[in-house]
C-alpha cells in the first residue's frame, strides 16, 4: 500500500517541477508587453498601442487575457489609439484581495489609464461579460466614456440580482 503512495507523490512532485520550470521559459518567451501599473497595491497590465484620439479600451469576456483580444489590436491601432489590460488576477496582472464586482472592474482600469498618462474620454468595447463591465463604466463616469461598442454582450438583465447588474440607465 505504502509503495503505490510514493509512486503518486513522486509523479506529482516531478509534475509539480516540471510546471516551474515550463513557467520560468514560458516568461523569458513571452516577456511581458506593456506596463505593470499599480492600482490600490497590485499591478494592473495595460498594453496602449498607435495614436491619436479617442482612446479605445478593449475588455475582454469575463475568463479571458488581454491576449485574446491581439488579433483585433493591431487593427484598431492602425486608425486610433488602443489599450488592453488584464483584470486583477488575470493574464499579466497582479492578484488582488480585493472583492472583483462590476464596481472594482471598471474602476481598476480607470486609475490605471490615468495613471498611465492615458487621456479619455474612451470608447469602450466590451466583448461578452465584458460588456457588463463597460456598462458599469459607463455609469460610474459618463464624463471619462466617448462611445461604447458591445461585441456580442451579456445581457444585464440576465444578471441573477438584478439590484448589483449596474447603475446603467439606458441613453447615449
Amino acid at each position: 500500500m505504502l509503495y503505490p503512495v510514493l509512486a503518486l507523490l513522486g509523479l506529482a512532485a516531478i509534475g509539480g517541477g516540471y510546471e516551474t520550470v515550463r513557467e520560468a521559459v514560458d516568461v523569458s518567451a513571452y516577456p511581458l508587453a506593456g506596463q505593470l501599473i499599480d492600482v490600490d497595491g497590485h499591478g494592473l497590465h495595460v498594453h496602449c498601442t498607435g495614436s491619436r484620439t479617442p482612446t479605445v479600451v478593449l475588455e475582454p469576456g469575463a475568463g479571458d487575457f488581454s491576449s485574446v483580444m491581439a488579433w483585433i489590436s493591431p487593427a484598431v491601432a492602425a486608425d486610433t489609439r488602443v489599450c488592453v489590460y488584464d483584470r486583477a488576477g488575470r493574464g499579466w496582472s497582479d492578484p488582488t484581495d480585493a472583492p472583483q464586482d462590476a464596481t472594482q472592474v471598471a474602476t481598476d482600469p480607470r486609475a490605471a489609464l490615468h495613471s498611465a498618462d492615458v487621456p479619455g474620454p474612451y470608447v469602450l468595447a466590451g466583448h461578452s461579460f465584458g460588456g457588463l463591465y463597460v456598462l458599469t463604466f459607463a455609469a460610474h463616469y459618463p464624463d471619462d466614456v466617448a462611445g461604447m461598442v458591445l461585441v456580442d454582450s451579456t445581457n444585464p438583465a440576465s444578471n441573477a440580482n438584478p439590484t448589483a447588474a449596474s447603475a446603467y440607465s439606458g441613453g447615449s
